[in-house]
């Protein structure tokens, strides 16, 4: 066994709840500011909140990490965002927590003296994504949830990178970063940071044609990995962090006392039991039940709580938090006719002041008392004075307020030298081009908008092949490569003009070998372009050789702003444009070498949780099922047996057919037909509205194309 540390990593919402999880033994504490974290509707910190945060946290020898986790727009790329970042920098912020891939090369640029972690919205799951982060300058990952302790070791042993995962609290149902739920449904982002969280309501389904009651099945239980702990540390693990941002001081006092208790306990004896009495004050605590099923498989009913999606507490009792405090001795001086002196002793350090000239006292002279009194005020809860040393004469004035404003210099300056950050800050600026390519705009393109369609299943490439009038990029699904005899011959079709190949829109152990044992490798040059949806396909398209000018950016990618948008064009030929960028911001994004969806089923969720699964058994045949919500919306949701994977679409496809003009004139160079779960013949009534102007006569939607998001 290895004698490396273990970090706990604890949320703070705010300030008392910083103090609190530091109090309680949290090794770092990750919180929002005012901008541009995951948790919009947090208390948050303002600066000055974040200046005593910080310090507070440092005087402790504890770290503290900013949370600037979510997806950025053009226009908020800006000096706002820049001095918002620079403050956090210079106060001595101990590492960025980042979603946004331009977000990660703008610090890098900017601010490159900042640590960035990867936060689990990237969903990064195998060795190829951490890889490929680690090479760009990430110092740390924070892993999916949904990882196996197998899979786990495996990213360790192979990257080396340091890494974070969760281990107690709430689980999104959706791998984090691919929810589009409650963005599509009520405009609240997950991808900003205002999840309204549609998982923790009711569906029914229907599955092979029998129904199943109203159940909370996109419900998980709760996290609990106390007991897993040295599992998790041979795996390579180095922080744990405790999810709650929006939990009180009592909730994330009472898990970080239980978890330091029990990590300490086993970095010094290698061993670990944990008491029932701890977990049934953990449970108290809240919870939705416990699960560790992740670590072990994959999926399975045991994951859910599909009876009861409430949060539970019971009345059991926390321990009160014994707050730390850092001792300080003080001697002071206050003669007659010389100025007043006072000298803090704190860890080998001392701080000497002096004020005003004591006086010979007119009315009533100081007491002993009087003075020991107002040293002893410390004004900050991080300290007590041990030891009080004064040398006066008698018969002395000096006003109180003075030797308040006397103590309160010493301490201010203790605090800054036990706070000193040697962090050299950066002096970089922004220039003129960086202002210039955040306000960027669209000129009309004179070329001919080109066409790429993707298909999902036989029917559909079938009905394609037959009704397209025109040349067009054909996109097949990686399921297609377990059928390759029905594609290899498709390059004689004389209007297919290339064939791209779609990666499983996550990449972990079990789809990168599903490609493997596929001959991805033998059958890699059939394609002429490989759309990559994250960073562990990006990592697994490196490793295989394969070209810039034949990888597609998938919408998964986040191109949100044009640094992430020159960030991935150094990397992909071609971009998919997000979804939840409205008109007005796709016109000012750089659609240059831009594929834009204007017909398909908008993807809400990205799921190793199995519905069909959890009611029906697996019988490992990929299918399209269906769930009901409350107001009796459809949303088909198609599992993907061959990796284990189940993807929720919304309930009616998007069509931005009538906006084609508009699309062509925002620079865009191809627009994507994407087929899903259409049968033959609603393909075939698609491919009529965009290619002969026939308009659909069943329900559509506009997506984010109007509205777009907070």
């Amino acid at each position: 066994m290895s004698k490396r540390g273990l970090e706990l990593l604890a949320p703070a919402g705010d300030l008392p709840t910083l103090k609190t999880v530091i109090d309680a033994g949290a090794d770092a504490v990750y919180f929002g500011g005012e901008l541009f974290g995951a948790r919009a509707y947090a208390r948050n910190f303002s600066r000055e909140d974040s200046l005593e945060g910080i310090a507070y946290a440092h005087l402790f020898g504890r770290k503290t990490y900013l949370t600037v986790n979510t997806l950025i727009k053009n226009s908020e790329f800006s000096e706002k965002l820049y001095s918002y970042l620079k403050f956090y920098s210079d106060a001595g912020i101990d590492g960025f927590l980042v979603q946004d891939i331009g977000l990660l090369s703008f610090i890098k640029k900017y601010l490159p003296e900042v640590p960035v972690h990867i936060s689990t919205q990237m969903s990064v799951s195998s060795s190829f994504g951490v890889s490929y982060l680690k090479d760009l300058g990430a110092d740390r990952v924070v892993l999916s949830r949904e990882l196996s302790l197998k899979e786990i070791k495996k990213i360790h042993d192979e990257t080396g990178m340091e890494l974070e995962t969760f281990v107690h609290g709430a689980i999104c149902v959706s791998y984090s970063g691919n929810c589009l739920m409650s963005s599509i449904l009520g405009g609240r982002s997950g991808n900003r940071g205002r999840c309204a969280q549609p998982c923790r309501l009711s569906y029914s389904a229907e599955i092979k044609n029998q129904e199943y009651k109203e159940k909370y099945l996109l419900s998980p239980k709760d996290m609990c990995l106390l007991q897993r702990i040295p599992e998790l540390y041979e795996a390579g693990v180095y922080s744990l962090k405790i999810e709650g941002r929006m939990k009180s001081p009592q909730y994330a006092g009472g898990v970080v006392r239980i978890y330091k208790k029990y990590i300490d306990s086993f970095l010094k004896n290698k061993t670990l039991k944990v008491s029932p009495s701890d977990m049934a004050l953990l449970k108290s605590l809240g919870n939705r039940g416990f699960t560790d099923l992740y670590l072990d498989k994959n999926n399975g009913p045991e994951l859910m709580s599909m009876e009861d999606s409430s949060l539970h507490t019971g009345d059991i009792k926390a321990p009160e938090i014994k707050k730390d405090r850092i001792k300080i001795n003080i001697k002071a001086v206050f003669k007659k006719g010389e100025a007043a002196k006072i000298r803090l002793s704190c860890r080998n350090i001392e701080i000497e002041e002096s004020e005003d000239i004591v006086e010979i006292a007119k009315n009533r002279p100081l007491s002993f008392e009087d003075i020991e009194k107002n040293l002893k005020k410390t004004g900050y809860d991080a300290f007590f004075i041990d030891h009080v040393e004064i040398d006066m004469d008698d018969d002395i004035f000096i006003p109180v307020s003075k030797i308040n404003e006397l103590r309160r210099k010493a301490l201010k300056r203790l605090i800054s030298v036990l706070t000193k950050n040697d962090r050299v800050s950066s002096t970089i600026q922004l220039s003129s081009e960086a202002y210039k390519l955040f306000d960027y705009k669209n000129s009309e393109s004179s070329d001919e908008q080109g066409l790429m369609i993707m298909v999902f299943t036989v029917d559909q490439l079938k009905t394609v092949l037959k009704e397209a009038d025109r040349p067009f990029i054909l996109i097949l699904s990686h399921s297609f490569m377990k059928d390759f005899s029905l594609i290899q011959n498709i390059k004689d079709e004389s209007l297919v003009e290339s064939i791209g190949l779609y990666l499983p829109p996550l990449l972990r152990e079990k789809a990168a070998s599903f490609l493997l044992e596929n001959k991805f490798e033998e059958r890699k040059e059939f394609f002429d372009y490989f759309v990559a949806s994250s960073f562990d396909s990006l990592g697994f398209l490196k490793d295989h050789n394969i070209a810039k000018s034949k990888i597609i950016a998938g919408h998964r990618l986040y191109s949100f702003n044009n640094e992430a948008v020159a960030f991935l064009r150094e990397r992909a030929e071609f971009l998919i444009a997000p979804f939840e960028l409205n008109r007005k911001e796709l016109s000012h994004r750089d659609n240059r070498n831009g594929i834009i969806m204007t017909y398909g089923r908008i993807p809400l969720m990205i799921m190793a949780n199995c519905t069909k699964k959890n009611l029906s058994g697996c019988d490992k045949k990929p299918e399209v099922y269906y769930l009901k919500d409350r107001k009796g919306k459809t949303f088909p949701v198609r599992s993907d047996c061959n990796i284990c994977m189940n993807t929720i679409y919304n309930s009616l496809p998007l069509d931005l057919y009538s906006y084609k003009n508009e699309i062509r004139n925002q620079g865009f160079s191809y627009e994507l037909l994407s087929f899903t779960i259409e049968s033959g013949r609603e393909t075939e009534e698609v491919l009529k509205e965009f290619l002969c102007g026939s308009a659909l006569q069943s329900p559509t939607t506009r997506g984010h194309f109007n509205r777009g998001v907070l």
